[in-house]
């Protein structure tokens, strides 16, 4: 099969290149750089035979440009857009420009071209504050980012409704393992500075809550997304256990120490932006999709903190 990947340079869009090509598929890969590094794709395929693979230094806001890549593919998995609560209230434009305006672009794009399915990546952050997760609650965002992914969830299912275009929404929780060091997310913050010898700011008091699931399994739900019957869904991808971020960075820190580092942490004050609890229910997607976290949260912890020293140490 023909897949196209956007935002396949960085960390999600790394390793699912590296799956889909051991399973003998052609992917175009589609890449902006501006998170994104080429070495991040290269790093993860260098064991792999890439000859199925093509790169493309393109941009999605760019919608002749996505015209003519979107030709002859039949599946797109649609990674590409930028994170991050607190920079996206202080450049909100961009934000809507890149998840909503770009996710716009793809959406149209397929239906001219005629693509079979879309898998997408949206955030929890499109809920807003919500004790758990789910595909039942009201979407109230506190940030423009979850704001303009909750835009591209309303394309995304008018397309379906309007021109038959199938499109599976999934929200990401709390993502982590190889190849993530260039995301903004807690743990390879946290081992970033580790090896950069600096202090660690945990925001507030460390109570907020996070639902960290490991990358392989990320890339299980995108596959069986692909492969399923199903043709418009919304699903919460998550482990569905609440970890405070005070026993993460302790665990973290305890890891390090095994490697020789240890690290200064402070508490500084709460980021406007930043929602209290981040855990989900992966009910539905279990119930529909048959899809459940299979990683074992420690072990994969432990591989990521030893592949990053070894990287980058």
């Amino acid at each position: 099969m023909n897949y196209l990947v956007t935002g396949a340079c960085g960390f999600v869009g790394s390793n699912l290149c590296r799956s889909l090509l051991l399973d003998g598929h052609h992917v175009e890969a589609i890449d902006n750089l501006s998170i994104g590094r080429l070495e991040i794709l290269q790093m993860a395929t260098n064991d792999v035979e890439t000859g199925k693979l093509k790169i493309h230094i393109s941009d999605i806001t760019d919608f002749d440009e996505m015209l003519k890549l979107t030709k002859n593919v039949d599946y797109i998995i649609h990674l590409a857009g930028l994170a991050g609560v607190r920079d996206s209230i202080e450049d909100p434009w961009k934000w809507f420009e890149n998840n909503a305006i770009g996710s716009f672009n793809i959406f149209e794009v397929s239906r001219i071209n005629k693509v079979k399915k879309i898998v997408w990546s949206s955030t929890s952050a499109a809920l807003g504050q919500c004790e758990i997760a789910d595909e039942n609650q009201p979407a109230n965002p506190i940030s423009p980012y979850g704001a303009s992914k909750l835009s591209a969830e309303g394309l995304a299912s008018a397309y379906y409704y309007s021109y038959d275009l199938p499109i599976i929404t999934l929200r990401f929780s709390n993502v982590f393992g190889l190849y993530c060091h260039m995301k903004p997310l807690l743990v390879p913050k946290f081992l970033k500075a580790v090896v950069n010898k600096k202090t660690f700011e945990i925001y507030g008091d460390g109570l907020q809550t996070r639902d960290l699931i490991h990358v392989d399994d990320i890339i299980s739900a995108i596959k069986m997304s692909i492969d399923s019957d199903i043709k418009c869904e919304t699903f919460q991808v998550c482990t569905g256990i609440k970890r405070t971020v005070n026993d993460i960075i302790y665990f973290l820190k305890e890891e390090i120490k095994k490697y020789g580092y240890d690290i200064n942490i402070i508490n500084t004050e709460p980021k406007i932006g930043d929602v209290r609890s981040n855990s989900g229910n992966n009910s539905k997607i279990k119930n529909l999709l048959g899809w459940e976290p299979k990683s074992d949260f420690e072990k994969s912890l432990k591989n990521t903190i030893k592949w990053y020293i070894k990287n980058f140490g």
